[in-house]
């Protein structure tokens, strides 16, 4: 079943990145996509299906996955996109992904339904794992830039940052602010 899923994947990789801008450009919660070019919006999903289908074929770790995310995390904060904007482009593209799942007719059967339950866990935990990274490499993110203004204080950035943000919050709270390397996910 995962062999089916990646082939599918791959030789629908340009209709789903095209469905993606579609949605993008429909959305009223996608500004920011908005701001990029149709061909630059298409390039990120395609990216990201690409990465999807590495994992599925296992040529991916969990940890992988957490270092991919986790860079685009940051990277979309340096791009200025608001966190829940960066999760909802990720839901719909999870959404876009099962909409096409679905009208290939992939689990018509419940025998095939059943053969399909392992390959449905990878695909959702895939989306599950990206959204907790992306939110980790984007608060990170924000927590260097606000460390490195001086405009809030080493307490001021603890308040705001609660315990469990980071992969190194034991360095947080135990040292200061401008001894911390930035964080360079050394798994």
């Amino acid at each position: 079943m995962i062999n089916k899923v990646v082939s599918f994947i791959d030789t629908h990789i340009d209709n789903f990145s095209k469905a993606f801008a579609k949605e993008v450009e429909k959305s009223k919660y996608l500004t920011r996509y908005k701001g990029f070019d149709e061909k630059e919006v298409t390039e990120r999903g395609k990216t990201l299906f690409k990465t999807l289908a590495k994992y599925l074929k296992e040529e991916m770790e969990n940890k992988e996955v957490g270092k991919y995310f986790v860079k685009i995390g940051k990277e979309r904060y340096k791009e200025g996109f608001p966190l829940c904007e960066v999760i909802y482009a990720l839901f719909l593209i999870k959404n876009i992904f099962w909409k096409k799942i679905n009208e290939e007719g992939f689990l018509s059967s419940t025998l095939e339904i059943y053969i399909a339950i392992e390959t449905l866990k990878k695909i959702y935990d895939f989306f599950d794992i990206g959204a907790f990274y992306i939110v980790r490499g984007y608060q990170e993110a924000m927590y260097h830039e606000l460390g490195l203004t001086g405009k809030l204080s080493e307490e001021d950035l603890k308040k705001v940052f609660f315990p469990g943000s980071f992969k190194n919050d034991e360095l947080i709270q135990k040292m200061s602010y401008k001894n911390i390397p930035f964080f360079d996910w050394k798994w």
